[in-house]
């Protein structure tokens, strides 16, 4: 399966020749040269990855990057030529998976998409819980069999207090 990769990055020079870079590497690209352009993208692209460069024309990167996060899953990869430790930590707090400084070379990047694109696989590997299952932290509750399990330990309940956790739980 190829990976899709959303460039949003608005130097012409920049975006073409790292597309082409990336495409020669079996990766599919598109580029967004803006933010509004990015999430307009995102809707019918589903991308695998996004790589975000911070100084956009209509936009601050950072705002942009919380912007995506609440329309995709798909990890971020800040590419900036802001250096600043600050813009670095800020963006890792907001959603950022991974941030390279302006110039980069293209190895390093490749590798890190392969590492952010590996954790990215793991976390959406983690099985699904039952419709029937309700699931708080280490806390189980199958209410087609009418278990509990805390951290691995099956919890033996009385009918009223098994009903009034599955009360407190769903809600």
């Amino acid at each position: 399966m190829t990976v899709t990769i959303l460039l949003v990055e608005d130097d012409p020079d920049t975006a073409r020749s790292l597309s082409r870079a990336l495409e020669s590497s079996g990766y599919r690209v598109t580029i967004a040269e803006t933010g509004a352009e990015a999430r307009s993208l995102i809707e019918h692209l589903r991308p695998d990855l996004i790589m975000l460069d911070l100084m956009l024309p209509d936009t601050d990167g950072l705002v942009l990057t919380t912007a995506l996060k609440t329309l995709t899953d798909a990890p971020i990869i800040i590419c900036s030529a802001r250096h600043e430790q600050v813009d670095r930590v800020l963006g890792l707090k907001l959603g950022a998976d991974d941030f390279i400084a302006k110039p980069f070379d293209l190895d390093e990047l490749e590798a890190r998409i392969e590492a952010v694109l590996r954790r990215a696989s793991r976390v959406r590997e983690v099985p699904a819980v039952p419709a029937d299952q309700i699931r708080i932290d280490e806390l189980l509750i199958s209410q087609s069999r009418g278990t509990v399990i805390l951290a691995g330990q099956s919890v033996h309940l009385t009918p009223t207090e098994y009903r009034l956790l599955v009360v407190l739980a769903t809600r």
